[in-house]
């Protein structure tokens, strides 16, 4: 999933931004993440997430 892509020609570098379920602590979490920047994501118990569905 790309949140923001802007071209490299013009020296902005473009965003790449994903979402996985992965065990945190023993449980499932669903994390997202910026690909392109060190130290940007967060986590949430999968129980606690909202389907894009749900929340819209």
């Amino acid at each position: 999933m790309v949140a923001n892509s802007t071209s490299l020609e013009r020296g902005v570098p473009s965003q790449e931004v994903t979402a996985a379920v992965d065990e945190v602590d023993g449980r499932p979490h669903l994390v997202i993440a910026d690909l392109t920047r060190d130290d940007a994501w967060l986590a949430t118990v999968k129980s606690d997430a909202v389907s894009v569905d749900d929340w819209r």
